[in-house]
Protein backbone atom coordinates (compact mmCIF):
# COMPACT_ATOMS: atom_id res chain seq x y z
CA UNK A 1 0.00 0.00 0.00
CA UNK A 2 2.95 2.59 0.52
CA UNK A 3 3.72 2.82 -3.12
CA UNK A 4 0.08 3.71 -3.66
CA UNK A 5 0.69 6.82 -0.73
CA UNK A 6 0.50 10.16 -2.44
CA UNK A 7 1.23 13.40 -0.87
CA UNK A 8 0.05 16.42 -2.29
CA UNK A 9 1.30 19.46 -1.13
CA UNK A 10 -1.39 22.44 -1.61
CA UNK A 11 -4.50 23.02 -1.45
CA UNK A 12 -5.48 24.72 -4.15
CA UNK A 13 -7.55 24.76 -7.28
CA UNK A 14 -5.53 22.13 -9.09
CA UNK A 15 -4.22 20.36 -5.67
CA UNK A 16 -7.76 19.67 -4.61
CA UNK A 17 -9.02 18.54 -7.61
CA UNK A 18 -5.48 16.01 -8.21
CA UNK A 19 -6.17 15.02 -4.68
CA UNK A 20 -10.24 14.26 -5.34
CA UNK A 21 -9.66 12.13 -8.14
CA UNK A 22 -6.88 10.21 -7.39
CA UNK A 23 -8.15 9.24 -4.42
CA UNK A 24 -11.40 7.75 -5.91
CA UNK A 25 -8.86 5.52 -7.25
CA UNK A 26 -8.58 3.81 -4.20
CA UNK A 27 -4.74 5.64 -3.91
CA UNK A 28 -3.78 6.47 -0.35
CA UNK A 29 -3.50 10.20 -0.74
CA UNK A 30 -2.57 12.92 2.11
CA UNK A 31 -3.12 16.54 1.31
CA UNK A 32 -1.32 19.37 3.10
CA UNK A 33 -2.82 22.07 3.94
CA UNK A 34 -1.83 25.43 5.05
CA UNK A 35 -5.11 26.73 7.22
CA UNK A 36 -6.21 24.94 9.76
CA UNK A 37 -10.02 25.40 8.72
CA UNK A 38 -9.16 24.56 5.66
CA UNK A 39 -7.86 20.86 6.59
CA UNK A 40 -10.99 20.25 8.99
CA UNK A 41 -13.64 21.00 6.65
CA UNK A 42 -11.65 18.55 3.98
CA UNK A 43 -11.53 16.16 6.78
CA UNK A 44 -15.08 16.49 7.68
CA UNK A 45 -16.83 16.92 4.03
CA UNK A 46 -14.34 15.18 1.66
CA UNK A 47 -13.67 17.83 -1.44
CA UNK A 48 -16.42 17.80 -4.03
CA UNK A 49 -15.78 18.43 -7.50
CA UNK A 50 -18.21 19.95 -9.79
CA UNK A 51 -17.69 18.69 -13.28
CA UNK A 52 -20.30 18.56 -16.29
CA UNK A 53 -23.06 19.69 -13.96
CA UNK A 54 -22.72 17.22 -11.71
CA UNK A 55 -20.59 16.63 -8.42
CA UNK A 56 -18.17 13.85 -6.80
CA UNK A 57 -17.53 13.39 -3.28
CA UNK A 58 -14.25 12.11 -2.57
CA UNK A 59 -12.90 11.35 1.04
CA UNK A 60 -9.28 13.12 1.48
CA UNK A 61 -7.16 13.10 4.46
CA UNK A 62 -6.14 16.23 5.56
CA UNK A 63 -3.14 18.07 7.45
CA UNK A 64 -1.16 20.84 8.41
CA UNK A 65 2.32 20.99 7.36
CA UNK A 66 3.23 22.09 10.65
CA UNK A 67 4.54 19.08 11.50
CA UNK A 68 4.41 16.87 8.65
CA UNK A 69 4.86 13.00 9.04
CA UNK A 70 8.30 11.40 8.10
CA UNK A 71 9.32 9.00 5.60
CA UNK A 72 5.75 7.72 4.47
CA UNK A 73 4.86 8.87 1.12
CA UNK A 74 6.30 7.37 -2.04
CA UNK A 75 5.29 10.09 -4.40
CA UNK A 76 5.41 14.02 -3.29
CA UNK A 77 2.80 16.45 -5.91
CA UNK A 78 3.97 20.12 -5.10
CA UNK A 79 0.78 21.83 -6.21
CA UNK A 80 1.59 25.41 -5.18
CA UNK A 81 2.21 28.54 -5.93
CA UNK A 82 5.59 28.62 -8.47
CA UNK A 83 6.94 31.60 -5.60
CA UNK A 84 6.39 29.15 -2.34
CA UNK A 85 7.94 26.09 -3.65
CA UNK A 86 10.89 26.91 -1.05
CA UNK A 87 8.35 26.16 1.87
CA UNK A 88 6.30 23.60 0.10
CA UNK A 89 9.72 21.46 -0.45
CA UNK A 90 10.71 22.38 3.06
CA UNK A 91 7.02 20.35 4.18
CA UNK A 92 7.94 17.83 1.29
CA UNK A 93 11.38 16.54 2.11
CA UNK A 94 10.84 14.89 5.47
CA UNK A 95 7.61 13.25 4.03
CA UNK A 96 9.23 11.27 1.23
CA UNK A 97 10.54 7.64 1.85
CA UNK A 98 14.11 6.85 0.51
CA UNK A 99 13.53 7.22 -3.12
CA UNK A 100 10.57 8.90 -3.29
CA UNK A 101 10.02 11.42 -5.73
CA UNK A 102 8.97 14.48 -5.87
CA UNK A 103 6.88 16.08 -8.66
CA UNK A 104 5.87 19.62 -9.57
CA UNK A 105 2.37 19.94 -11.48
CA UNK A 106 3.06 23.88 -11.34
CA UNK A 107 3.43 26.91 -14.01
CA UNK A 108 6.07 28.41 -15.01
CA UNK A 109 10.12 28.01 -14.95
CA UNK A 110 11.46 27.33 -11.88
CA UNK A 111 9.53 24.77 -9.44
CA UNK A 112 11.11 21.39 -11.23
CA UNK A 113 14.67 23.38 -10.59
CA UNK A 114 13.96 23.96 -7.29
CA UNK A 115 13.22 20.13 -6.90
CA UNK A 116 15.89 18.96 -8.53
CA UNK A 117 18.47 20.62 -6.24
CA UNK A 118 16.79 19.98 -3.23
CA UNK A 119 16.55 16.06 -3.95
CA UNK A 120 18.39 15.49 -6.50
CA UNK A 121 17.70 15.24 -10.49
CA UNK A 122 16.85 11.90 -10.56
CA UNK A 123 14.46 12.63 -7.90
CA UNK A 124 12.48 15.61 -9.22
CA UNK A 125 10.41 15.34 -12.05
CA UNK A 126 7.33 17.59 -13.86
CA UNK A 127 4.05 16.95 -14.40
CA UNK A 128 3.06 19.52 -17.44
CA UNK A 129 -0.85 19.52 -17.01
CA UNK A 130 -3.13 20.99 -19.34
CA UNK A 131 -6.21 20.99 -17.56
CA UNK A 132 -7.69 23.87 -15.54
CA UNK A 133 -9.88 23.99 -12.46
CA UNK A 134 -11.37 27.13 -10.51
CA UNK A 135 -11.54 27.19 -6.63
CA UNK A 136 -14.59 27.55 -5.41
CA UNK A 137 -14.13 27.39 -1.62
CA UNK A 138 -12.03 25.43 0.80
CA UNK A 139 -13.32 22.18 -0.13
CA UNK A 140 -15.13 23.11 -3.06
CA UNK A 141 -13.46 23.01 -6.56
CA UNK A 142 -14.82 23.36 -10.56
CA UNK A 143 -13.10 21.17 -13.04
CA UNK A 144 -12.75 22.61 -16.44
CA UNK A 145 -11.89 20.43 -18.34
CA UNK A 146 -8.71 19.88 -20.26
CA UNK A 147 -6.40 17.65 -22.50
CA UNK A 148 -3.83 15.92 -21.14
CA UNK A 149 -0.87 15.77 -18.33
CA UNK A 150 2.52 14.92 -19.79
CA UNK A 151 4.78 13.04 -16.78
CA UNK A 152 9.05 12.78 -16.84
CA UNK A 153 12.06 14.30 -16.12
CA UNK A 154 14.94 16.55 -17.14
CA UNK A 155 17.24 14.24 -18.16
CA UNK A 156 14.89 11.36 -19.35
CA UNK A 157 13.48 8.66 -17.14
CA UNK A 158 16.16 7.56 -14.07
CA UNK A 159 15.79 4.27 -12.95
CA UNK A 160 14.62 4.37 -9.60
CA UNK A 161 11.93 7.23 -10.56
CA UNK A 162 10.85 5.08 -13.63
CA UNK A 163 8.59 2.75 -11.54
CA UNK A 164 7.13 5.38 -9.58
CA UNK A 165 6.01 7.62 -12.18
CA UNK A 166 4.76 5.07 -14.62
CA UNK A 167 2.54 4.06 -11.33
CA UNK A 168 1.34 8.12 -11.25
CA UNK A 169 0.69 7.74 -14.64
CA UNK A 170 -1.45 4.55 -14.62
CA UNK A 171 -3.40 6.74 -11.63
CA UNK A 172 -3.66 9.56 -13.28
CA UNK A 173 -5.34 7.44 -16.36
CA UNK A 174 -7.22 5.50 -14.35
CA UNK A 175 -8.98 9.02 -12.11
CA UNK A 176 -9.93 10.03 -15.65
CA UNK A 177 -7.16 11.99 -17.35
CA UNK A 178 -5.31 11.55 -20.27
CA UNK A 179 -1.67 11.08 -18.89
CA UNK A 180 1.66 10.04 -20.34
CA UNK A 181 4.86 9.00 -19.39
CA UNK A 182 7.69 10.76 -21.34
CA UNK A 183 10.72 8.72 -21.75
CA UNK A 184 13.16 11.64 -22.97
CA UNK A 185 13.31 15.05 -21.49
CA UNK A 186 10.34 16.93 -20.34
CA UNK A 187 12.07 19.92 -21.49
CA UNK A 188 9.89 20.25 -24.87
CA UNK A 189 6.67 19.79 -22.95
CA UNK A 190 7.63 22.59 -19.76
CA UNK A 191 8.61 24.39 -22.63
CA UNK A 192 5.40 24.20 -24.56
CA UNK A 193 3.37 24.68 -21.22
CA UNK A 194 5.48 27.93 -20.30
CA UNK A 195 4.58 29.21 -24.44
CA UNK A 196 0.64 28.25 -23.66
CA UNK A 197 0.77 30.34 -20.34
CA UNK A 198 2.68 33.06 -21.53
CA UNK A 199 0.03 33.64 -24.13
CA UNK A 200 -2.88 33.12 -22.53
CA UNK A 201 -3.31 33.86 -19.10
CA UNK A 202 -1.77 36.98 -18.92
CA UNK A 203 -4.50 38.22 -22.01
CA UNK A 204 -7.08 36.77 -19.78
CA UNK A 205 -5.75 38.56 -16.65
CA UNK A 206 -6.09 41.93 -18.35
CA UNK A 207 -8.95 41.43 -19.76
CA UNK A 208 -11.12 39.49 -16.98
CA UNK A 209 -12.20 37.02 -19.45
CA UNK A 210 -11.57 33.40 -19.56
CA UNK A 211 -9.82 31.69 -21.97
CA UNK A 212 -12.07 31.85 -25.07
CA UNK A 213 -10.94 35.29 -25.25
CA UNK A 214 -7.81 33.92 -27.55
CA UNK A 215 -10.15 32.60 -29.81
CA UNK A 216 -13.01 35.31 -29.89
CA UNK A 217 -11.37 38.05 -29.95
CA UNK A 218 -9.14 39.16 -32.60
CA UNK A 219 -7.29 41.63 -31.10
CA UNK A 220 -6.82 39.16 -28.04
CA UNK A 221 -5.76 36.57 -30.45
CA UNK A 222 -2.78 38.80 -32.24
CA UNK A 223 -1.20 39.76 -28.96
CA UNK A 224 -1.30 35.99 -27.50
CA UNK A 225 0.48 34.76 -30.93
CA UNK A 226 2.51 37.61 -30.86
CA UNK A 227 3.37 36.42 -27.09
CA UNK A 228 3.42 32.76 -28.29
CA UNK A 229 5.59 33.21 -31.26
CA UNK A 230 7.98 35.15 -29.19
CA UNK A 231 8.54 32.77 -26.33
CA UNK A 232 8.95 30.29 -29.35
CA UNK A 233 12.27 31.83 -30.83
CA UNK A 234 13.57 31.79 -26.97
CA UNK A 235 12.79 27.95 -26.76
CA UNK A 236 14.58 27.37 -30.05
CA UNK A 237 17.50 29.69 -29.37
CA UNK A 238 17.99 27.11 -26.10
CA UNK A 239 17.85 24.61 -28.53
CA UNK A 240 14.28 23.37 -27.44
CA UNK A 241 12.39 20.91 -29.65
CA UNK A 242 9.24 22.23 -29.55
CA UNK A 243 6.64 19.15 -29.96
CA UNK A 244 3.86 21.40 -31.40
CA UNK A 245 3.23 24.38 -33.44
CA UNK A 246 3.08 27.63 -30.53
CA UNK A 247 -0.28 29.17 -32.24
CA UNK A 248 -1.70 25.86 -32.42
CA UNK A 249 -0.55 24.71 -28.38
CA UNK A 250 -2.15 28.42 -27.52
CA UNK A 251 -5.20 27.83 -29.68
CA UNK A 252 -5.71 23.65 -28.74
CA UNK A 253 -5.58 24.87 -25.42
CA UNK A 254 -7.90 27.81 -25.54
CA UNK A 255 -10.51 25.19 -27.03
CA UNK A 256 -10.30 22.69 -24.48
CA UNK A 257 -10.05 24.93 -21.56
CA UNK A 258 -12.90 27.50 -23.03
CA UNK A 259 -14.50 28.53 -19.65
CA UNK A 260 -11.68 28.07 -17.29
CA UNK A 261 -10.81 31.06 -15.95
CA UNK A 262 -6.15 31.03 -16.04
CA UNK A 263 -4.82 31.28 -12.50
CA UNK A 264 -3.45 34.24 -13.20
CA UNK A 265 -6.95 35.81 -13.89
CA UNK A 266 -8.41 33.62 -10.81
CA UNK A 267 -4.95 35.40 -8.86
CA UNK A 268 -6.02 39.08 -9.90
CA UNK A 269 -9.79 38.75 -8.60
CA UNK A 270 -8.76 37.03 -5.55
CA UNK A 271 -6.32 40.24 -4.96
CA UNK A 272 -3.41 37.75 -4.87
CA UNK A 273 0.25 38.11 -6.22
CA UNK A 274 0.72 36.29 -9.54
CA UNK A 275 3.06 34.06 -10.98
CA UNK A 276 3.91 36.15 -14.05
CA UNK A 277 7.55 36.67 -12.60
CA UNK A 278 7.95 32.38 -13.58
CA UNK A 279 5.78 32.66 -16.71
CA UNK A 280 6.71 35.80 -18.89
CA UNK A 281 9.55 36.75 -16.44
CA UNK A 282 11.28 33.34 -17.26
CA UNK A 283 10.60 33.75 -21.02
CA UNK A 284 12.61 37.57 -20.98
CA UNK A 285 15.36 36.12 -18.19
CA UNK A 286 15.66 32.88 -20.66
CA UNK A 287 15.60 35.17 -23.67
CA UNK A 288 18.76 37.39 -22.26
CA UNK A 289 20.89 34.45 -21.20
CA UNK A 290 21.10 34.39 -24.87
CA UNK A 291 21.82 37.88 -25.72
CA UNK A 292 17.97 38.38 -26.85
CA UNK A 293 15.05 40.59 -26.21
CA UNK A 294 11.62 39.47 -25.66
CA UNK A 295 9.65 42.84 -25.09
CA UNK A 296 6.47 41.56 -25.84
CA UNK A 297 6.82 39.50 -22.91
CA UNK A 298 8.30 41.91 -21.00
CA UNK A 299 5.48 44.06 -21.36
CA UNK A 300 2.85 41.29 -20.27
CA UNK A 301 5.12 41.13 -17.37
CA UNK A 302 5.20 44.81 -16.28
CA UNK A 303 1.20 45.16 -17.24
CA UNK A 304 0.09 42.53 -14.99
CA UNK A 305 2.80 43.96 -12.19
CA UNK A 306 1.05 46.66 -12.43
CA UNK A 307 -2.14 45.22 -12.26
CA UNK A 308 -1.36 43.55 -8.89
CA UNK A 309 -0.87 46.95 -7.42
CA UNK A 310 -3.83 48.20 -8.75
CA UNK A 311 -5.76 45.60 -7.50
CA UNK A 312 -4.19 45.74 -4.24
CA UNK A 313 -4.20 49.37 -3.88
CA UNK A 314 -7.89 49.34 -3.85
Amino acid sequence: MEKRRICIIGCGAIGMLLAARLASTGADVLLVCRRVEQAQLINEEGIVVEVGGGFENARVRAILGISPPRGQCSIGIVAVKAYDTPSAIDVLKPMLSRGGVGVTVQNGLGPLEALEEALGAERAAAAVTYYGAQRLGDNRVRFEGGAAIYVGQRRGLSRDAEPLLGMLVDLLNEAGFRAYLVDRSIEPWRWDKLIVNAAINPVTAITGAPNYIVLSSEWAQRLAYSLADEAAAVARAHRISLPRDPRRAVEETARATAYNRSSMLQDIEAGRRTEVEFINGAVVAKAREKGLEAPMNEAMLYAVKALEDAVASR
